[in-house]
């Protein structure tokens, strides 16, 4: 029982500390690997020359990030006219 107890942990700590932060996903290009190769894509990159620059030499490839969400840039305020 204490071998399976520790390969569960074993297990879920290799998958827990293998996990980016969510806001590095959340930008405009990724690098993907083909159907063949295991990994999930890297959506770590602001330009496509970034993207370029990393997947060289690896077999990735880039593409837009299909989930990507445009930062809400703060509302300028307003002043209120009174006639006095």
């Amino acid at each position: 029982m204490r071998v399976i107890v520790f390969a569960l942990v074993a297990v879920v700590t290799t998958f827990v500390t293998s996990v980016e932060p969510g806001y590095a996903q959340n930008r405009r290009f990724c690098t993907e690997r083909s159907i063949w190769s295991w990994g999930f894509p890297n959506c770590a990159y602001d330009t496509f020359e970034q993207c370029r620059a990393s997947a060289s030499g690896t077999g990735a490839y880039c593409t837009s990030n299909s989930w990507y969400v445009e930062p809400k840039k703060p509302a300028k305020a307003t002043k209120k006219r009174t006639r006095g």
